[in-house]
């Protein structure tokens, strides 16, 4: 069974409030120095200038209204241009999107008609819909039978889940072409225990029994049928989840279809498929100030949820100009016009991000995830009066950013100093 994060189930305002000059501590310390920003997401802590501020008094956001997942595994509702908080990874973290599209309608709602059960019954209750399994020997799903695709294109189904008494989940699915095929979650150990050559699955804890699993792929064909099924036993090693009782089974609470190689936040059009637009989330200009000197640092510590997109922008300027960028091939980049240097040790994109960055007149530096530090002797001239948290218009479709924190200094750090920093969220 996998082990929840740290701060799950705390998310109160007593439990972040932070403590007085949190941002004086030696974790924050640059080469002795203190920060000039500190965008704690993860613990709802500011500070700006040093004082300690409100979240308000750092970024602003240009978003629609979107469900993600709160402390305990249930859908919060995030207003319309509001910062998003999701705890998909067991803690507090900023979240940035792209746009997307639910191609399922009713994704919250099994009940209704345009979903068909197959051997099994579907209730309703508490906001999740009940998959129960009334026969040892049977594969119960309820799924949609007509779904349209692009042959070619790569699709992300995801569906977020509560154990009921059956230990496995299956995706079954003819989207990609060549009759159905399956993906396995053993709800027990939180693993994936088949998929399909054509599939890359995923599942991670979210609560207590409480998952989310995703399965993507690039479709063979234009159209088929998927389905989400309370399984009896696992196909590799015959084992059984039947426990005599024919009122459980798997909640389930919402399922998705989208374009794109990461399962995004809940989109939910009701009868029709849903779209949200791209988030665009950009630092006040009191924030912006701090990037803004002859010399300066920068921290960026999150997740990078998908490498979809060619580059991907962590800290964007006006103009899709990228300071701080991720690429596909797992290459982490700080740009200046059409010079970029390469940071080596960021790993496999998706993956979890700590990265440090600096300039000063003599050129520039970076970082990653306690690697040695890079640099070179180019100047940093590109004008850092608005900066962005990934894009200036957003991030590519099938992308997201979830972010812990955000730090900078009024100096450029030492190579040994961007290396300590180049961490992950603590």
């Amino acid at each position: 069974m996998s082990h929840l994060g740290p701060g799950l189930g705390l998310d109160t305002a007593a439990s972040r409030r932070p403590p007085a000059r949190f941002f004086l501590a030696s974790a924050f310390q640059l080469d002795g120095a203190a920060p000039t920003l500190v965008a704690d997401f993860a613990r709802d802590r500011h500070a700006l200038g040093g004082a300690q501020v409100a979240a308000s008094a750092i970024l602003t956001v240009s978003s629609g209204i979107k469900s993600v997942l709160g402390p305990s595994g249930a859908l919060v509702t995030s207003p319309a241009n509001a910062p998003a908080y999701t705890h998909r990874t067991g803690r507090r973290r900023l979240l940035i999107e792209g746009p997307a599209t639910n191609l399922l309608t009713w994704p919250a709602d099994l009940t209704q008609a345009d979903w068909a059960a197959s051997n099994a019954a579907v209730t309703l209750a508490a906001g999740w819909s009940l998959l129960r399994e009334t026969v040892n020997t049977t594969f119960h799903r309820v799924g949609r039978d007509a779904v349209t695709v692009v042959s070619g294109a790569t699709y992300t189904v995801s569906a977020l889940v509560r154990r009921a008494g059956r230990r496995y989940l299956f995706f079954r699915s003819s989207l990609a072409g060549g009759g159905l095929n399956n993906v396995t979650f053993d709800l027990d150990s939180g693993a994936v225990v088949y998929a399909h050559a054509l599939y890359t699955a995923r599942i991670r804890q979210i609560a207590a029994d409480v998952y989310l699993v995703e399965a993507s792929f690039a479709s063979l064909g234009t159209s088929g049928a998927l389905y989400i099924s309370a399984a009896p036993t696992d196909p590799g090693t015959g084992a059984g989840s039947w426990e005599g009782d024919a009122n459980l089974g798997l909640d389930i609470r919402y399922m998705q279809l989208e374009a794109g190689s990461a399962a995004t936040s809940l989109v939910d059009g009701g009868a029709s498929a849903g779209s949200r637009v791209a988030d665009v989330a950009q630092l006040t200009s009191g924030a912006a100030a701090a990037l803004q000197g002859a010399a300066g640092s920068f921290v960026w510590r999150g997740t990078v949820r998908a490498a979809s997109a060619a580059i991907q922008h962590m800290i964007g300027l006006p103009g899709n100009f990228p300071l701080l960028r991720t690429r596909a091939t797992g290459v982490l980049q700080m740009e200046d016009g059409a010079s970029s240097l390469n940071i080596s040790g960021v790993g496999a994109v998706p993956g979890e991000i700590g990265a440090a960055i600096a300039w000063d007149e003599a050129g520039r530096a970076g970082a990653v995830n306690g690697g040695v530090a890079a640099s070179d002797a180019v100047h940093v001239t590109a004008s850092r009066a608005s900066v962005y948290l990934g894009g200036y218009v957003g991030l590519p479709a099938g992308c997201a950013l979830e972010i812990d924190e955000i730090v900078a200094w009024a100096a450029r750090g030492s190579g040994a100093a961007l290396t300590a920093q180049a961490r992950g969220w603590a």
